[in-house]
């Protein structure tokens, strides 16, 4: 039996072709924060805010940016745009630029459980008109105050130095990216931006998105983290040579091209 399925096996791409918009994108970029958050303002972050929009609406998408948005303002852009109508876009995209802490995310006056508040809104259960459709998260934010200090390693060389009405998943066709692993910081320069956010935009206005789809081009952000930055400062908190590496978290059940329309 397993055998006779192996056989028929074939990677498929989400539809894109049958829909007049690729997809809605909605950035959430919080720099200044209330006092009682105890949290710093996020300076730079307008950067990764200007190079997401960019990159996004190369890719053909109707980007909304929303800065500076208090938790009653998060909630409620959240879940209106849970209630927009996507019956002419392929997909959703949602990027939020924040502070954060293990499975929650900043407003300028508190934090929304990044499962439950954001991601489960826009779930096929919830958002009928993206049921099977690709939904994507992108989030640029801490979790948690560990410190990445990376490894040494060497290289080794041979021992050497959509026609048929389906019953799927809830959980299905959804990607987290987020710029760390689980319990670690994230960082952010003040003047290029987060080292995710910078890396995700190179990737995405390159060539490669025409080839390539999205999970292997997370791949390469992965690498692009990891091998090309270490951080710099003379704070002792935030001493040098510390590394960083994205996570990304998928149910998609196809392949995502997000090949720019013409």
């Amino acid at each position: 039996m397993a055998n006779s399925i192996c056989e028929n096996l074939k990677l498929e791409e989400y539809n894109f072709k049958s829909y007049s918009i690729i997809g809605k994108c909605i950035i959430i970029n919080n720099e200044h924060f209330h006092e009682k958050t105890g949290q710093s303002n996020r300076e730079g972050t307008e950067i990764d805010a200007r190079n997401a929009d960019n990159a996004f609406r190369r890719l053909g998408f109707e980007v909304t940016l929303y800065n500076d948005l208090s938790w009653y303002e998060m909630r409620n852009a959240i879940q209106e745009a849970a209630g927009d109508d996507y019956g002419n876009y392929a997909c959703l995209v949602v990027v939020i630029l924040s502070h954060g802490r293990e499975g929650k995310v900043y407003a300028t006056d508190g934090t929304l459980q990044i499962d439950s508040e954001v991601v489960d809104k826009f779930k096929g259960e919830n958002c009928q008109s993206l049921a099977g459709k690709p939904k994507l998260f992108f989030i640029q934010a801490c979790r948690g105050s560990k410190f990445d200090h990376g490894v040494e390693m060497r290289d080794y060389v041979d021992g050497v130095s959509v026609n048929e009405v389906r019953i799927i998943s809830s959980e299905a066709d959804i990607m987290i990216a987020h710029s760390s692993t689980a319990g670690f910081y994230s960082w952010r320069n003040n003047v290029d931006g987060s080292w995710f956010i910078e890396s995700l935009c190179n990737v995405l206005n390159s060539d490669l998105v025409n080839d390539v789809d999205l999970v292997s081009l997370m791949t390469l952000v992965n690498k692009l983290v990891s091998d090309n930055y270490q951080s710099k400062n003379t704070d002792e908190k935030f001493s040098s040579n510390k590394k960083q590496i994205p996570c990304v978290l998928s149910t998609l059940r196809k392949l995502v091209f997000l090949r720019p329309r013409d």
